[in-house]
């Protein structure tokens, strides 16, 4: 049997569900790509330049840095780091990890001209979730 046809065996579009794309999911509403780049940094602290050149290299839109091992206090200077980054970019939007424990940590980094927003962020110490609003 063809592998194609034993996929189409197995396979159930029972468990798929129909998902409304709105204007919200664009970008400004233009026929663009967004170049989102995910890095998985292991403690960011002796790697800013690493990192900057990294996102300069990709020409990312938008960065998603997880694991910094950020202190909620006491690490700012790192962050300030990222600040020495190409032209365009705004300030990094950095969420420490849970208070009183090692690890964890997201930083966030974008095109300025994105205008995004960062609405609905919960307080230090709890799961990160947040929202963006491009535009």
């Amino acid at each position: 049997m063809h592998s194609d046809q034993r996929f189409k065996k197995q396979s159930s579009s029972d468990n798929l569900i129909s998902v409304n794309v709105t204007q919200a999911y664009s970008v400004c509403n233009k026929a663009q790509w967004l170049k989102v780049l995910h890095l998985n940094a292991q403690s960011i602290g002796n790697k800013t330049t690493l990192v900057n050149d990294l996102i300069v290299e990709l020409d990312a839109d938008i960065a998603f840095i997880t694991e910094t091992w950020l202190k909620p206090k006491g690490d700012e200077g790192i962050v300030s780091q990222l600040r020495v980054r190409p032209d365009g970019y705004a300030k990094p939007l950095n969420f420490a990890g849970t208070t009183g424990q090692s690890g964890g940590g997201i930083c966030v980094i974008h095109f300025e001209s994105l205008g995004v927003q960062w609405p609905t962020l919960w307080p230090q110490g709890s799961v990160f979730r947040g929202s963006a609003k491009f535009c």
